[in-house]
């Protein structure tokens, strides 16, 4: 009985770990997309490499940053994976405002 329950929590954690991970992954590359997409004159090539490590920061939070995410509607602006250029330097949210 005591080998299950070390299965068990050892499961747990691997588990726990890789949605953690996922959720980091998910949240550095929305990040990463909003701040290349949505300022692409200030800071597309410019300040790449500080995006990159703020999207990075962000991926430590997980699931927390996920939700930030969700919540700000990060995740209109696509997701590119962190230290990439912008193909798309002038794609905006299919519903955004150009006041923004």
């Amino acid at each position: 009985m005591r080998e299950f329950i070390i299965e068990h929590q050892t499961l747990l954690t691997v588990l726990f770990i890789a949605l953690w991970m996922l959720c980091g992954v998910l949240s550095a590359g929305f990040t990463y997309a909003y701040y290349q997409r949505h300022f692409p004159k200030w800071f597309s090539s410019q300040y790449r490499w500080n995006d990159t490590r703020f999207s990075i920061s962000m991926a430590l939070m997980g699931p927390g940053s996920l939700f930030l995410n969700i919540k700000d509607k990060d995740y209109k602006y696509g997701w590119l994976f962190p230290g990439f250029k912008n193909k798309r330097p002038d794609a905006k949210p299919k519903d955004s405002d150009d006041d923004l």
